[in-house]
């Protein structure tokens, strides 16, 4: 009896591993952890996220928000200036608003990182399945190229944004939402996808070129 083409095992197979299985296995893995997570938050014993937080914090540079520390208690000696990078402020109890600005400075990036991972892992199946020169690994390449660089930079002006709107509500001069967004442009991500995209318009090149030759023997 004649197997299926899908009992069959992937022809480039061994060409992909174990890279392959290590995505596989963190695939697996993130799964996991947003399970036993998402239960726990359910059960109202966990968090995720920051779903599930009653205790809502931001984090900021205390030089921009506080005018006056010399209104500060006096526990420090005569002559010693205080200098603080940065300020953990914490609000209890906070109400669904807080609680929903507190998830939205890290689920963006989470879903851009797991997003990726996805991608990467159908990439990786489709290149064991119909080879290394095919294109279809040029599409899903260059759409993870958009996700990586695109994405990314939308999930960092949304996390900074969230930020600044957690400090406004926080401190009585919080940060300007321009300096904020702009202090953390993710240069790396969008460097990283615009080099996915090239790789993308290098390997459709290649592509062509194996045609081109399979079709000439």
């Amino acid at each position: 009896m004649r197997l299926k083409s899908t009992d069959q095992p992937p022809r480039y197979a061994n060409l992909f591993e174990p890279f392959a299985t290590i995505i596989s296995f963190m695939l697996a893995l993130v799964a996991g952890i947003v399970v036993v997570f998402g239960l726990t938050t359910a059960f109202g014993s966990g968090s995720l996220l920051g779903l599930g937080d009653s205790s809502v914090c931001v984090t900021g540079r205390p030089g921009a928000y506080i005018p006056d520390q010399e209104s500060l208690p006096p526990f420090l000696k005569p002559g010693v200036r205080l200098s603080m990078t940065e300020l953990d402020v914490c609000q209890d109890d906070a109400g669904p608003g807080l609680q929903a600005l507190h998830v939205a400075t890290r689920l963006p990036s989470f879903l851009v990182y797991t997003g990726a991972l996805v991608l990467l892992w159908r990439l990786v199946r489709a290149a064991m399945r119909f080879g290394p020169f095919s294109r279809v690994n040029a599409r899903r390449l260059r759409f993870i190229g958009w996700w990586v660089g695109g994405g990314g930079a939308v999930a960092v002006i949304c996390e900074r944004t969230a930020h600044w709107a957690l400090a406004q509500r926080m401190f009585k001069d919080g940060p300007e939402l321009v300096a904020t967004v702009t202090a953390a442009i993710p240069w790396t991500l969008i460097v990283t996808g615009v080099g996915l995209l090239t790789v993308a318009r290098i390997l459709e090149v290649g592509v062509r070129m194996h045609e081109d030759l399979e079709g000439t023997v």
